[in-house]
C-alpha cells in the first residue's frame, strides 16, 4: 500500500511542496533562532564596553579627588564603582555561559570579576585615602586589558554567530536550488515527459490513427491514465474494427442480396416473358451456383408421370456420384428430404434437396451436395428454395402450356374431321352410289370388258379413298387427355383390341419424357397406324409395342408381331400406311423402318430425338 502511494504523482509533488516548505521554515528558524541567540549581544558589547569607560573614569576621579580633595569626586568615585559592580553582575554578561563553546568567554568573565573585587576595587578605595595615584595604574591598566579582551570576546561571539546565520542561510539557499532542480527535473523526467508522450499519442489518436500505444510502464496516476487510454484505444480499434467488419460482411450481404434478387427477377422476366415457362436450366443453374458459392449442384428434372429424370444438369463434371445417382434410383431424391448419401467411393456426404413441384405435381429436384464439414448457410437455403419455386412455376406453365396447345391441336383436328366428314366424306359416299348404280345399270347388258373393267377399277379406287378417309377421320379423333401419350396409347389398345383376338402389350419407358402436343399425337398416330395394320394383316397372336430411351436419348418405338410377315415382292408405297407413317417419322425429323423380324412377323421402328433436348 505504502509503495503504491509512494509511487504517486501527487504524492511526488507534495513531497516536493514539503520539502521546500520545510527548507523555507529551516532557513526561516533557524534565522530567528540565531537572532534569538544574538538578541543582547550588542547590549553585552556596549556593557563591557561601558565598563572600560568607567574604568577610565574612576581614575580620572580618583586622580581629581587626590589633587582637590573635594568630596563631590569622592561621591563621584563610589557612585562609579557601584555602576561597575551593577554592570559587571548584569546578567547580560552571563546568559550565554552555560553553552560549552563559551568556555573561555566565562572564563575571562569570572578573571575580571575576581580581579576586581580582589584587587582593583580594594585599590581604587585605598588610593581615594592615599596622596597618590600611582599604585592604582598599573594594576587598572592591566583591568583594562582584561576588559578589551572581554569585549572583545563578546564582539567576537556576535561575528561568529552572523557568520554561522550568513553559513545557514546560504547552505539552506543552496540546497533550496539544489532541491528545486530536482524536483524540476523529477517533474520533467516523470512527469512532463510521459505528459508529452500522452498528449501526442491522444493527439494522434483524435486524428483516426488507433494503433498509438502509450510505451512507459508506470505505477502511478499517469501510468493508470496511460493504461486506461491504452485500453480505451484498443477497445476502440476493436470495436472500429468489428464495426468494418460489419460494415465488410453487411455489405457482402448486400451485394449478394443484390445479386440474388437480380437472379429470381431474371428467373422470373425470363419465366414471365416466356408465356410457356421456357427457360434456358443450364444457365439457371450455374449462375444459382456462382451466386451461393455452392459448386457441387445437380438439376433433375422429370416429367409428372416420370421416375427418373430426363434432364440432369451438373455444375460440377469431375465429381463422384453418389450411388442414387449411380443406380438411377430418383425416389430418396425426390422426397425434399435432407440426408446423408453414400458416394461410389464409399464416402458418405450431406446432401439437401429441394423439390420443384406446384399444385401437388412433382417437376424435379435441386440436390446440393456438401463436401466434408462443411454446412449450407440460411440464405442459401432461402436462395435455392426460391429458385425452386421459380423453376416449378416455369414447369408448371410449360405443362399447361402444352396441355393448352394440345387442346387448341386436338379442337382444330376435330373441326377438320368434322369438316371433312360433312363435305368429302359426304361426296365419296354419293359416288359409290352411283358407280353402285352404274354396275347394276350395266348388269343388263351382255358383259363388256371395256365397259366392266373402269367402273370396277373406279369403285375399288372410291372404296380405298373412302377407307382412307374414315381412318384419316379416325386419326384427326383421336384425343390425347392431360395423362399423357401413355394413357392414350392404352385406350388405342383396348379400343383395337375389342376387335381382334391378338395379344397385345406395352412396354412404355418414355413416361419421364416431356413430349410435346405435336410429338404425342404423331407417335399415337403411328402407333395406331401400326398397330392397325398389324391387326388386320399379320394374321399372327401377339402384338408388342415398346417405348424406350436409348443412351443417346433418343427415343424408339417399335410394333413387332409374330404373323405371316411383309411380302417383299410387295412394291405398293401406299400399302399399310406406310406412306403416311413415313411421312409423320420426317415432320419430327426421325427415322421409319418397316421389316421382317428374323424370328417372324414384322416390325415398325421409329426413332427420333425429343424437342425437349433441342432447346
Amino acid at each position: 500500500m505504502f509503495k503504491k502511494v509512494s509511487q504517486s504523482v501527487v504524492f511526488r509533488i507534495s513531497v516536493m511542496m514539503i520539502s521546500v516548505i520545510l527548507m523555507a521554515f529551516t532557513s526561516i528558524f533557524s534565522a530567528m533562532y540565531m537572532s534569538q541567540l544574538s538578541e543582547f549581544d550588542g547590549a553585552a558589547i556596549n556593557l563591557s564596553g561601558s565598563m572600560r569607560m568607567k574604568s577610565y573614569q574612576l581614575t580620572t576621579e580618583v586622580a581629581l579627588y587626590q589633587q582637590t580633595k573635594q568630596q563631590s569626586h569622592h561621591q563621584t568615585v563610589l557612585t562609579l564603582i557601584d555602576e561597575f559592580e551593577h554592570s559587571i553582575n548584569n546578567p547580560l554578561l552571563q546568559k550565554d555561559f552555560s553553552l560549552e563553546q563559551l568556555t573561555e568567554q566565562k572564563y575571562d568573565y569570572n578573571q575580571i570579576k575576581v580581579q576586581w573585587q580582589t584587587t582593583v576595587k580594594p585599590l581604587i578605595l585605598k588610593a581615594l585615602t592615599q596622596e597618590s595615584v600611582s599604585p592604582v595604574i598599573a594594576p587598572l591598566t592591566e583591568f583594562v586589558t582584561s576588559l578589551d579582551n572581554l569585549v572583545r570576546g563578546y564582539q567576537g561571539i556576535f561575528e561568529k554567530r552572523m557568520a554561522t546565520l550568513r553559513l545557514i542561510q546560504i547552505s539552506t539557499l543552496f540546497i533550496t536550488l539544489l532541491f528545486v532542480c530536482l524536483c524540476l527535473y523529477s517533474i520533467h523526467q516523470h512527469i512532463a515527459l510521459p505528459l508529452k508522450e500522452l498528449t501526442d499519442v491522444a493527439r494522434k489518436s483524435a486524428k483516426g490513427d488507433l494503433t498509438q500505444r502509450f510505451t512507459v510502464i508506470r505505477e502511478d496516476e499517469l501510468g493508470l491514465l496511460a493504461a486506461t487510454f491504452n485500453n480505451y484505444n484498443q477497445r476502440i480499434a476493436r470495436i472500429y474494427g468489428d464495426l468494418e467488419q460489419r460494415v465488410e460482411r453487411k455489405t457482402q450481404e448486400l451485394k449478394r442480396s443484390n445479386q440474388i434478387l437480380t437472379l429470381l427477377y431474371h428467373v422470373a422476366q425470363e419465366v414471365n416473358e416466356s408465356h410457356a415457362g421456357e427457360l434456358n436450366y443450364n444457365r439457371v443453374i450455374h449462375q444459382v451456383s456462382e451466386v451461393s458459392g455452392l459448386s457441387n449442384i445437380d438439376l433433375c428434372l422429370l416429367t409428372p408421370e416420370g421416375d427418373v429424370p430426363y434432364q440432369h444438369i451438373v455444375t460440377e463434371t469431375d465429381r463422384t456420384a453418389s450411388q442414387n445417382c449411380e443406380q438411377k434410383n430418383c425416389a430418396e431424391c425426390l422426397s425434399g428430404e435432407t440426408a446423408v448419401v453414400t458416394l461410389i467411393n464409399q464416402q458418405q456426404v450431406l446432401q439437401h434437396r429441394y423439390a420443384i413441384e406446384k399444385s401437388g405435381l412433382h417437376y424435379g429436384v435441386i440436390v446440393v451436395t456438401l463436401e466434408p464439414e462443411s454446412t449450407m448457410q440460411l440464405w442459401q437455403q432461402q436462395l435455392l428454395k426460391s429458385v425452386a419455386e421459380q423453376l416449378a412455376l416455369a414447369l408448371s406453365m410449360r405443362s399447361q402450356s402444352d396441355q393448352q396447345r394440345r387442346i387448341t391441336l386436338l379442337n382444330e383436328r376435330s373441326i377438320i374431321a368434322r369438316e371433312l366428314h360433312d363435305s368429302l366424306a359426304q361426296s365419296l359416299s354419293y359416288l359409290k352410289i352411283q358407280v353402285t348404280r352404274i354396275q347394276r345399270a350395266i348388269s343388263d347388258y351382255p358383259e363388256d370388258a371395256k365397259l366392266t373393267s373402269p367402273v370396277t377399277e373406279l369403285k375399288e379406287g372410291l372404296n380405298s379413298a373412302y377407307r382412307q378417309l374414315r381412318e384419316l377421320l379416325t386419326t384427326f379423333r383421336l384425343y390425347i387427355d392431360s395423362e399423357g401419350l401413355q394413357c392414350a396409347v392404352l385406350q388405342t389398345m383396348q379400343t383395337l383390341a375389342q376387335r381382334s383376338n391378338i395379344d397385345i402389350s406395352l412396354n412404355y419407358k418414355t413416361a419421364h419424357i416431356p413430349f410435346t402436343p405435336n410429338e404425342e399425337i404423331h407417335l399415337l398416330q403411328i402407333t395406331k397406324e401400326a398397330l392397325q395394320n398389324a391387326l388386320n394383316h399379320s394374321q399372327g397372336t401377339e402384338v408388342s409395342i415398346q417405348f424406350t430411351e436409348k443412351e443417346d436419348h433418343k427415343v424408339e418405338v417399335t410394333i413387332a408381331d409374330n404373323g405371316v410377315g411383309l411380302d417383299e415382292t410387295q412394291q405398293e408405297l401406299n400399302h399399310y400406311g406406310t406412306v403416311i407413317m413415313q411421312e409423320r417419322s420426317h415432320s419430327l425429323g426421325g427415322e421409319f423402318l418397316l421389316a421382317n423380324r428374323s424370328e417372324g412377323g414384322a416390325q415398325v421402328t421409329f426413332s427420333f430425338y425429343p424437342q425437349y433436348l433441342k432447346s
